[in-house]
């Protein structure tokens, strides 16, 4: 990924004079935007292969803006974030058809995953400090899309869409086991400045 960089901030460099602080940005920006390409197009690839495109999206809806807004572990490197990011993908749509819970129970287990996530979150990761201001607007999205999962839920309950209850459950389980091992993996470094 590094190299497609470098060849790209090369490409560049030959028709613009950019500082070493521009460079510094640009490449920052080419190699985020490759690693976010790589990994919705494996993403995608693999929900076609499964033929779970709406659970695969529905699942993306909820993730992408709890893991956002609440903080948790993060994998040291890229290629251990890329694979973690599609084992659990994996994990997720291959358990979300095969759980039967009564769909009330279902219900009962979001609303207390909710409830641990608005408890534990944000967990702040040492990597990118957080000022106050910007903790507290975290905190308070956090709510709000903790609500609006929740009034989702109940929608999914009374229409017995059993199994988005399940990738619903499931993301919920996710992104509350990230949060505490982030708990513990970023201890001491919680506080915003």
């Amino acid at each position: 990924m590094e190299l497609l960089c470098n060849k790209i901030l090369k490409g560049i460099s030959r028709r613009n004079v950019l500082s070493s602080e521009q460079e510094e940005i640009l490449a920052f920006g080419i190699q985020s935007a490759l690693e976010i390409s790589v990994n919705i197009a494996a993403s995608m690839a693999l929900l076609l292969i499964m033929g779970r495109m709406m659970e695969g999206l529905f699942f993306f809806m909820v993730f992408i803006p709890l893991r956002m807004h609440s903080g948790g572990y993060h994998s040291d490197t890229y290629v251990k974030c890329f694979i973690v990011s599609l084992v659990t993908l994996l994990l997720i749509m291959l358990f979300s058809d095969r759980i039967n819970l009564p769909v009330g129970i279902g219900l009962g287990i979001i609303i207390a995953l909710e409830t641990l996530i608005g408890i534990t979150a944000p967990v702040l990761n040492p990597e990118r400090p957080v000022s106050k201001r910007e903790y507290g607007r975290f905190t308070a999205r956090l709510k709000k899309i903790l609500y609006v999962i929740a009034a989702a839920a109940v929608v999914l309950t009374i229409f017995q869409m059993k199994i988005l209850l399940n990738v619903l459950m499931l993301t919920l389980m996710l992104v509350y086991v990230s949060l505490v091992i982030g708990k513990i993996k970023y201890k001491g470094c919680q506080e915003p400045y």
